[in-house]
């Protein structure tokens, strides 16, 4: 792998970790707002039905819509005393069952209910999703528990829908990503392609050429320094070599025609 696709491949990872790091961040506090809103919204009308019921204790619960923060056929609510007995059920409980949590204040539940029977915003499956909570209080020294829920399917298709862009715009980030950090490399990278090519034109008959240093003192300047240092030191140790076989080769010439002139006359 080449020095540029690691570059590149740095680069993107991180902007990938990065992007995908704060989205999740982000996504997640989107989750929890919403239900936090609808959490406090049912402990509010949970609180508002167990006062009328606390005003008369002696008498079976019967609701006042008008006193109510919210009409009780939008929720699905049940009111049980501490030997089970139902005491109050809305509209909705006819279409569906939601458990009793033992161990959650909160928590969701997805139940199928066909649209023929009521609308409740269902999917094309006939799913429906409910935000259900836990509500115990006790009146007169007697327990009683309220399991409270609200249909919230579209919020969770709002929130798929959520999901599936981030990932279209993860997807386009990681993709724009790559292209600009492969430009930024190649950028980078183009003193070092400068350098090499230059390198390789200088040859023994060239040996006075030299590589142009840069304005910014940094790592390639440095590198730029030491290479024209390295051909200095080659030039002066070609130039000491020419003149070390000149200045031989001129020793030699007498002893060898002495010699030839030797061999003739015999």
């Amino acid at each position: 792998m080449k020095i540029r696709q690691k570059i590149t491949l740095w680069i993107s990872a991180t902007t990938l970790i990065a992007a995908v790091s704060f989205s999740t961040f982000v996504f997640l506090e989107m989750i929890e707002q919403p239900y936090y809103l609808i959490d406090a919204e049912l402990k509010h009308m949970a609180e508002a039905l167990f006062g009328q019921y606390r005003n008369n204790p002696d008498h079976p619960l019967t609701v006042d819509e008008k006193s109510l923060p919210n009409p009780p056929d939008k929720y699905w609510i049940k009111i049980s005393d501490s030997s089970g007995v139902i005491l109050f059920a809305s509209s909705i409980t006819r279409y569906t069952d939601i458990p009793l949590s033992q161990s959650k204040k909160s928590y969701n539940v997805e139940n199928v209910i066909p649209r023929e029977l009521i609308q409740l915003g269902q999917d094309e499956h006939d799913e429906v999703m409910f935000r259900a909570r836990v509500v115990r209080t006790s009146i007169d020294n007697a327990d009683y528990t309220m399991v409270i829920a609200k249909p919230i399917e579209e919020l969770e298709e709002e929130m798929l829908e959520l999901l599936h862009e981030l990932g279209a715009i993860l997807t386009t980030c990681f993709i724009i990503g790559v292209l600009f950090s492969y430009t930024i490399a190649g950028r980078i990278l183009q003193p070092v392609v400068s350098i090499n090519r230059l390198v390789r034109e200088i040859s023994e008959k060239s040996l006075d050429k030299r590589i142009p240093l840069e304005k910014s003192k940094d790592e390639l300047y440095t590198l730029t320094v030491s290479l024209n240092q390295m051909f200095d030191r080659l030039q002066n140790s070609f130039k000491k070599q020419k003149d070390y076989i000149a200045s031989a080769s001129h020793e030699l010439k007498s002893p060898i025609a002495l010699l030839l002139l030797s061999q003739e006359e015999m």
